[in-house]
């Protein structure tokens, strides 16, 4: 089942000339129409694919710049976007039907798509939306320099492959070969560095259980990985895997009880309880938020039912920090796709959301993962609850051990519906489909205190 509201993709590719200003035109029957791929509905960041049917359908490699415009028609379920591309292949001259049109050309035809004429007028004139660095024209080749000396610099060849796995507005992502080697580059946007620094710091205690870091350069927000090899726990059905992860994913945390102090210098959110009771009535009260007009939207009884719900959640969250189990370090988007089994044990990667929280907050999207992924989830979840619950005995008995665990799974939800609303919302802009996860995790904060609601 697919979690987007939109069920197809058109992507509408604005390939601009290597060297003159202008744009790519196909000259159709009912008008000139920008190229397009239709695909299902994905990840919003993907990139490789749009890459890809570019290559196959014009013969010419591209890189995924912006999102210039973004449209959904709730009726069809169709999404529109107009994407910017850059040439990569500046020999390459088009063939009939396509043609490349300047902004002269333009006023004199019909197009296909009435609606894109003023933003390709915009575009064709130089007005370019101010974006993330990397959809700006040139910005790859100066990031594959970098990659190229450090790669050199550490003795581990030259560069063989780019591709382009991600690019939107939280990141874009590069998976490239050198050698027998492969590596992923990763850059944030400013402000969202703490992952360079959290990830190199992890890696320096536990480095079995990260990507190496071979290089980072913080003030950019760049960050040059070592691939590792091996299929992620999305793939895999055998529960004795999942179960190895959590003890894994337990022992790291475990270790970094004593050591939160160190986490907040870098720059990860505090989500501990008692701080998350402090943003619960402005997450209830923000009605974009909560509505923001998709197919998942919280209905009024829902809203009203949270808000009666706000000092029973508050409540929770006191007493949560009662059972004995310390705050440390939470992954916050602890999916089975972020979790990668190689021979030589779990690797956990993309710790973007990294945060200071309850320890068992984060571990919800694993089970949530395992309820499509797994056979018999039911007792495969407890499974992998009781091995992640193991070394934590330390703290408490096996059963004060589930009861806060269980307490901990009703209010997880909310714990990312607030993450989503505080760090996520303010910078979406193409990913809109994004919003739907705010309703989505309160509408499963409802139903998990559906007692409490009458």
């Amino acid at each position: 089942m697919s979690f987007w509201s939109a069920t197809r993709w058109r992507q509408h590719l604005v390939l601009a000339h290597p060297t003159d200003r202008a744009v790519l035109l196909l000259e159709g029957s009912a008008g000139w129409p920008l190229p397009v791929l239709e695909m299902d509905a994905l990840h919003p960041g993907v990139a490789e694919m749009i890459a890809g049917g570019v290559r196959e359908r014009l013969g010419l490699d591209v890189g995924i710049l912006g999102c210039l415009h973004h449209d959904f028609d709730r009726v069809t379920r169709i999404g529109e976007s107009v994407r910017e591309l850059e040439n990569h292949s500046p020999a390459w001259t088009p063939a009939p039907p396509a043609r490349w049109i300047s902004a002269d050309d333009l006023g004199s035809l019909t197009l296909a798509w009435p609606g894109h004429r003023p933003l390709l007028t915009s575009w064709l004139g130089g007005h370019c939306r101010a974006g993330a660095p990397w959809e700006r024209h040139g910005w790859l080749n100066g990031a594959v320099g970098w990659i190229q000396s450090e790669l050199w610099r550490h003795g581990l060849g030259t560069i063989e492959h780019v591709a382009q796995v991600r690019a939107w507005e939280f990141s874009t992502v590069l998976r490239l070969t050198a050698g027998a080697h492969r590596f992923f580059f990763k850059a944030v946007p400013a402000g969202r560095e703490r992952e360079m620094r959290v990830t190199r710091r992890i890696g320096e205690r536990w480095p079995h259980l990260v990507a190496p870091v071979i290089a980072s350069d913080v003030e950019q927000g760049w960050m040059l990985m070592a691939g590792v090899e091996g299929p992620s726990l999305e793939g895999i059905s055998d529960v004795r895997r999942w179960e190895a992860a959590a003890r894994a994913y337990a022992g790291l945390q475990i270790d970094w009880v004593d050591h939160t102090a160190e986490l907040l210098t870098l720059g990860v959110r505090d989500l501990r309880p008692t701080c998350l009771a402090t943003e619960v009535d402005a997450c209830f009260a923000d009605g974009p938020a909560l509505s923001p007009g998709l197919r998942r939207d919280l209905r009024p009884p829902e809203i009203e039912a949270l808000r009666k719900l706000s000092p029973v959640l508050v409540n929770a969250c006191t007493e949560l920090e009662t059972r004995g189990i310390p705050n440390t370090l939470d992954h916050a988007d602890l999916w089975a796709s972020n979790i990668i089994d190689t021979a030589n044990g779990p690797v956990i990667i993309d710790w973007e959301d990294a945060c200071v929280s309850h320890p068992f907050f984060g571990f919800w999207f694993l089970l949530m993962s395992a309820e499509d992924l797994v056979d018999d989830p039911a007792r495969a979840q407890s499974r992998i609850r009781d091995a992640y619950l193991e070394p934590w005995t330390r703290y408490a008995s096996s059963a004060q051990l589930r009861a806060a665990f269980d307490l901990a799974q009703r209010l997880a939800p909310l714990c990312s519906a607030i993450t989503f609303r505080l760090d996520v919302l303010p910078l979406l802009d193409a990913s809109w489909e994004l919003r739907e996860f705010v309703p989505y995790f309160l509408r499963r904060l409802i139903t998990a205190w559906a007692s409490q609601t009458g």
